[in-house]
């Protein structure tokens, strides 16, 4: 039988590509830290927003950008 178990901070940063140790956690609870942690968006979901954005709007060649860029 398996039990259900939260994601810790650590865990949640990781997944969001931030290193914990640099991060500067003093000011909020951590509650707080992982309601605003779960409401973020990757960076690598950032960047290919901005990718395709970029594109659409002709700033960018589509032709120019390959998968690992």
């Amino acid at each position: 039988m398996f039990r259900h178990r939260l994601t810790n901070l650590r865990e949640m940063h990781r997944l969001q590509g931030i290193d914990y140790r640099r991060f500067n956690r003093r000011s909020v609870t951590d509650r707080q830290m992982g309601h605003m942690l779960g409401n973020a968006f990757s960076k690598h979901v950032v960047k290919a927003t901005l990718r395709n954005a970029l594109v659409a709007i002709g700033i960018v060649d589509p032709s120019a950008l390959f998968r690992g860029q």
